[in-house]
């Protein structure tokens, strides 16, 4: 009888023990589950840290590969103005006709960047195709897009715009997510250079 009572209370020890185990694994109701990221979720890229720049704000600086070789950082053009446009993917080679367009009205002095989310070596057989006076910087990932405010989460993609830059390396227009022409956009340069 007594072997009987301590098999049976090593059983009931055995038995509290593996719930109290089980227990340790079962949800908690005062903790919130876990997010897991899945399709359609934010992810931990710098593109997804959107930045917001407007006028009277520090140009951010960047450092670029070009197409056709070479690099391109910001802050070395600064004592001079500085167009810089983000161009929407989806807009591809017809945007180098806007971009060539763009460049050829603005004041001759006026260097008109254009950051665009492919690879330079892209870039680079487009600019063979379809000369441009701009120039094409390679943003494969968006990043400088994003610190910019220029980067549509949606379609993980750039939106199209421009910002003019002025000598100081500040920010005297910037217009994101809006269509304008060519013209347009060169007129609001010349108007920001010359005050004409």
């Amino acid at each position: 009888m007594l072997r009987l009572a301590l098999v049976l209370a090593l059983l009931l020890a055995a038995a509290s023990a593996a719930a109290q185990s089980a227990d340790r694994y079962a949800p908690n109701p005062n903790v919130p589950p876990i997010k897991r990221a899945g399709p359609g979720t934010l992810g931990t890229s710098a593109r997804h840290t959107l930045g917001r720049v407007e006028k009277g704000d520090r140009a951010p600086d960047f450092d670029l590969p070009l197409a056709g070789g070479g690099r391109v950082k910001l802050s070395t053009l600064r004592g001079q103005w500085v167009v810089v446009c983000f161009v929407a993917r989806r807009d591809g080679i017809e945007a180098l006709v806007g971009l060539d367009t763009l460049a050829r009205e603005v004041p001759e002095h006026v260097p008109v960047l254009a950051v665009m989310q492919e690879k330079a070596s892209t870039l680079t057989a487009w600019a063979a195709r379809n000369p441009t006076h701009a120039l094409l910087l390679e943003d494969a990932l968006g990043d400088i897009a994003a610190a910019w405010g220029a980067f549509d989460l949606e379609r993980g993609e750039p939106r199209s715009g421009y910002a003019i830059v002025d000598p100081a390396g500040v920010v005297q227009r910037i217009v994101v997510g809006e269509r304008t022409s060519p013209a347009e956009a060169a007129r609001a340069v010349q108007y920001a250079v010359t005050g004409l």
